[in-house]
């Protein structure tokens, strides 16, 4: 017997934009039987619309996309006047990644076209992420260009690890590239080679005690030999206020509870007040723990500074794919440099109904499909 409830969920959730295994994985783990499920879905597609339809026309359509998206390379060859999906490539880096207060951020900047003949005007952005520093300046490539910038860093910016964005504007396309950067103290005599990463652990004994004097113990990860940043390893406290816990992955409410019980709470936390979850994550000792923390982050607030955050690029390229999709921003998957994840990006919004990305795609069988979706997006649902 046909199930028209379970038939109408499928649907409402084919609009909204779920793949066909998604909603088949998600109705199976909720209890409903698997042929009863495959059932429901082959009922969908097999629409009054289909039958209106002539067979041969859906054949052709699906060949002609699959043979435009084979002839597009020989079109390409064919065509010197046509421009490459990414005409040039940007590769930028700090020449030193510790900067003092009040110093200058130094950073080569090196554009290679893809046509040795052609000249572009490109514009170039710099913008140090979640701060007013924003820059801009045009050149001229043909073939390699490599040049230097610099960018002032004020005197009262806080020590810290900041990210640097750099965008190249050419003909309405952009490409990106971005690196990392620490401003220290301008009094500092840390070395290039080593700058401290301090970690604290709670203030002891966790009660205020009569003394009102509270003790702490701090380490140096990279083991510099320094002690400029040390923190204060003593303070006075109250007998009212809530200890203090510096490392901010082990405060009260998180004590005693393994990694993932924390990044659980944080994505909790994250709901409400994405800033505060943050700054959890920011202290979480092992990177990947704090990766997975950033991109729970960024999931849940739509956020793609949080994805800059990430240090690892796999991981950072798919929070970006995955915001690019929850936004429906295409322009975000532009952002992705390796080809295989800057498609998977696109592909994600496929999935999503939108097709206009199509011509994006690099890989061949991806963009065939994704144009035989584009040309008969409504066959399949009734």
């Amino acid at each position: 017997m046909v199930n028209q409830r379970l038939i109408n969920y499928i649907r409402e959730q084919i609009k909204a934009g779920y793949t066909i295994n998604t909603i088949k994985t998600y109705l199976i783990k909720q209890g409903y039987n698997a042929q009863e499920v495959v059932s429901s879905i082959k009922t969908i597609y097999v629409p009054k619309k289909i039958k209106a339809i002539p067979k041969k026309l859906i054949i052709t359509v699906v060949i002609l996309g699959i043979l435009v998206a084979l002839l597009i390379p020989t079109i390409y060859i064919l065509s010197s006047s046509r421009e490459t999906t990414q005409p040039f490539d940007l590769k930028v880096a700090a020449i030193n990644p510790n900067i003092k207060q009040g110093e200058e951020l130094q950073f080569n900047v090196e554009l290679k076209s893809q046509n040795k003949i052609k000249e572009y005007d490109i514009l170039l952005k710099y913008e140090i992420i979640n701060t007013n520093i924003v820059q801009q300046e045009n050149i001229k490539l043909k073939g390699l260009n490599s040049k230097m910038s610099k960018i002032k860093i004020p005197q009262d910016w806080i020590i810290k690890k900041y990210n640097l964005k750099t965008t190249a504007l050419y003909n309405n396309q952009k490409i990106f590239s971005t690196f990392s950067f620490n401003v220290i103290s301008k009094d500092s005599t840390i070395q290039k080679e080593c700058i401290e990463n301090w970690k604290c652990g709670q203030w002891k004994p966790f009660e205020c005690p009569d003394s009102k004097q509270q003790t702490r113990n701090c380490n140096d990860l990279n083991n510099c030999g320094t002690t400029t940043y040390k923190p204060s390893l003593t303070k006075t406290c109250t007998s009212t206020e809530i200890p203090e816990s510096v490392d901010a992955s082990e405060p009260k409410e998180f004590k005693g509870l393994t990694i993932w019980e924390k990044l659980d709470a944080i994505e909790e936390i994250a709901q409400s007040d994405p800033a505060k979850a943050a700054n959890y994550c920011d202290d979480l000792e092992i990177e990947s723990h704090k990766n997975d923390c950033y991109y729970n982050i960024a999931e849940i607030s739509q956020s793609i500074s949080r994805c800059y955050q990430i240090t690892k690029e796999r991981i950072k390229d798919q929070c970006v794919g995955n915001i690019a999709k929850l936004t429906l921003n295409s322009e975000l998957c532009k952002e992705i440099e390796k080809t295989t994840r800057k498609d998977s990006c696109y592909q994600g919004l496929v999935n999503r109904g939108d097709y206009s990305v199509c011509e994006e795609i690099s890989n061949q069988d991806l963009k065939a499909a994704c144009n035989v979706l584009r040309q008969v997006p409504d066959v399949l649902v009734s």
